[in-house]
């Protein structure tokens, strides 16, 4: 599965020219996609500003425009909560053409439970209306997450999966990247600092500059380590 992410509007620019070119940008993905068998997934965003797709009839006009079979909706409820968006219609409009969902409460996108948002009936109903992919979590957690980690790798009292089950060694985990520019490249740079093996394809020489002095000479090292292609 594949994030499609649209781009944001760019000042001066011509919308309709621009939706043309992601148009053909998304079906030239979702050919290569098809190729592996893989889904394209458009995701509607909620703080990104210029981003276009804030709702789910934003990112399924989208594919309706490319004509893709494999592209489908990847709804984040946390994001579309905040857009203002009905989940409940919005699921059961879109069920059958949900490829992926993801879950944090709003406000704060902290862990189900902390907000607003019914995540407790919610998912459920996506697989009764026909939805049976994956879900992830993307929270942002009340508590020192790394910390919990490293207890638990270390088969500490309280965690009973402990080292058997969580480990925070990344360095065996690949994650690849299509696109690197303003969204991908800050992206594919968190997962380099967090010891990933980070691979990326862009069209033009990928934008790995704008890390702070702090952390820009790790990150230098851990790309000459990484499979990250050179242009």
């Amino acid at each position: 599965m594949l994030n499609g992410l649209y781009g944001k509007r760019i000042e001066g620019a011509d919308p309709e020219q621009q939706d043309e070119l992601a148009t053909q940008n998304l079906s030239f993905a979702a050919k290569a996609a098809a190729e592996i068998g893989a889904t394209v997934v458009l995701e509607p965003l909620s703080g990104a500003s210029g981003y276009p797709l804030l709702t789910a009839a934003d990112a399924m006009a989208v594919a309706d425009r490319v004509g893709a079979p494999n592209m489908a909706l990847l709804a984040d409820l946390y994001h579309l909560a905040v857009n203002g968006e009905d989940l409940t219609a919005m699921i059961d409009t879109y069920a059958g053409r949900i490829g992926h969902v993801q879950i944090a409460d709003a406000p704060g996108r902290h862990e189900p439970g902390t907000g607003e948002i019914p995540l407790d009936r919610q998912p459920r109903r996506a697989r009764r209306r026909g939805y049976a992919g994956w879900g992830r979590a993307g929270v942002r957690a009340q508590y020192d997450v790394r910390r919990r980690l490293r207890l638990a790798a270390a088969g500490a009292p309280g965690h009973p999966d402990g080292a058997r089950h969580m480990s925070t060694d990344n360095s065996n985990t690949t994650v690849a990247f299509i696109g690197l520019g303003i969204m991908g490249a800050p992206m594919a740079g968190h997962l380099v600092d967090a010891g990933y093996q980070v691979v990326g394809y862009n069209r033009s020489r990928p934008a790995w500059t704008g890390w702070s002095p702090r952390v820009a000479g790790r990150r230098a090292a851990r790309r000459r380590r990484s499979a990250m292609p050179t242009w």
